[in-house]
């Protein structure tokens, strides 16, 4: 009788491998669940960045246009002055000029970067569990480079178009800067480039860490089981525009320079190989010169980085819940079949 009830050694080797077996497999299975809900979530991120960008670069692009011309020295502040000049002068659509090159470059750059990044601190998540404001600056900087890299050529072209003369076509414009510089024309700034990769990663660094805070100190009030709902639109908008509004502060006159170099011109606002102006101006007046445009371009960007987080982030939910509902309703469908 005792015999019987004791597991042979054949049984109990048996028995580990079932469940060494099952374990495997329930981890693999987590594994895969894990890895495709964050494929799931970079996409979602990237597509409601593509689509805020667009959205917002259609709504502003007139300030984008007068704020490239401000820093060029074409156009001079105070911007609604500006904008009243080349309405008068030049019509109505000289607002819109390059407004299609702009849309493809705000979609390629906020689509790749959104996706690196979420791509980045999920792999680091998943390895950290925990990542400190360091580590996030540095994640957001590769994206950036990454990014920079793709959308430079469209970045160059939008900003000529905004300041080339009213019916000049993109392609015309194409062959003429090839004329001049060939296909280099189309990287112009790249190293300044590399160091400009700072702004988005100080942008997304703040907001993303002032967010996680708010949500972590409602966790702590809220009650046991409840869920917790992600930012109010309005709260994302101020936490935007105030995130773009130190980074632009901090690399402004470096985003100036970039301008300048891309549109081929000097920093005082003439020809790169005219220096004589530039020698002859007092140092404070060249540190002005730094920062001329800042007004306009704050109001440009900050408006649209808070516009653009505000959108984004509903647009992220939008997509998460008709993910879910397509995959209910095909579960459904294979349920009854």
């Amino acid at each position: 009788h005792c015999f019987h009830d004791q597991p042979s050694p054949r049984a109990n080797q048996s028995h580990k491998c079932s469940k060494s077996f099952v374990s495997a497999a329930m981890k693999e299975s987590h594994g895969s669940v894990q890895s495709s809900s964050q494929a799931l979530e970079s996409l979602a991120q990237a597509t409601a960045g593509a689509g805020s960008g667009v959205l917002v670069a259609l709504a502003l692009h007139p300030l984008e246009l007068v704020k490239t011309r401000i820093q060029t020295g074409v156009s001079k502040p105070p911007t609604t002055k500006a904008i009243a000049e080349i309405f008068k002068n030049e019509g109505l659509t000289a607002l819109y000029g390059g407004v299609g090159a702009q849309c493809c470059e705000e979609a390629v750059e906020n689509f790749v970067f959104f996706y690196f990044y979420s791509v980045l601190t999920g792999a680091a998540k998943q390895k950290l569990k925990f990542i400190n404001t360091r580590l996030n600056l540095v994640l957001g900087y590769i994206a950036g480079v990454g990014t920079m890299t793709a959308i430079l050529p469209f970045e160059v072209l939008s900003t000529q178009l905004q300041l080339a003369k009213a019916g000049e076509s993109p392609r015309k414009l194409l062959q003429r800067m090839f004329t001049g510089d060939g296909f280099a024309s189309l990287f112009k700034g790249y190293w300044l480039n590399l160091i400009l990769c700072a702004n988005p990663a100080i942008v997304n660094t703040c907001f993303d860490k002032v967010r996680d805070a708010v949500l972590q100190r409602r966790a702590m009030h809220a009650g046991v089981g409840r869920q917790l709902s992600p930012l109010a639109p309005l709260e994302s908008f101020a936490l935007g525009a105030v995130s773009k509004a130190l980074a632009l502060c901090l690399c402004y006159p470096l985003v100036r320079l970039k301008v300048n170099i891309q549109a081929g011109r000097s920093f005082a606002g003439g020809h790169p190989n005219d220096r004589s102006s530039e020698k002859e101006q007092p140092l404070l007046e060249r540190i002005s010169q730094m920062y001329r445009g800042l007004g306009t371009a704050l109001a440009k960007n900050v408006v649209s980085a808070a516009l653009l987080f505000a959108l984004k982030d509903q647009i992220v939910q939008v997509i998460k819940r008709a993910v879910l509902l397509a995959g209910k309703r095909l579960q459904n469908r294979a349920l009854a079949n």
